[in-house]
């Protein structure tokens, strides 16, 4: 059920980012809302086993994982917050030579 919760959640996330047309003004929000239940429900077990690995003082796959969803979730908030992310407009460039000079 959680994979299912998952890849529903995601095709939303990914397809706005793929398909520049379908980016609306505030459109950097939806992501962040729809990866949410994402990084909580569906990433629960790898949380639960990387907190147990740590108290034992071991590491696991489970841990690269946790650590891995944690720190993709907290840098896209760093990035809309306090970056230029969650401007409203903001579209990112298609190639390395569409941004501006």
């Amino acid at each position: 059920m959680r994979l299912i919760t998952a890849a529903l959640l995601a095709v939303p996330v990914i397809a706005p980012a793929m398909v520049p047309a379908w980016q609306f003004e505030y459109w950097p929000w939806l992501p962040l809302t729809l990866a949410a239940p994402v990084m909580t429900h569906a990433a629960r077990p790898f949380h639960r086993a990387a907190f147990t690995n740590a108290r034992h003082n071991a590491s696991t796959m489970d841990t690269l994982i946790s650590v891995g969803v944690s720190a993709a979730f907290l840098w896209s908030q760093w990035a809309l917050f306090f970056g230029t992310a969650g401007t409203p407009g903001m579209t990112p460039p298609l190639r390395a030579d569409d941004r501006p000079r």
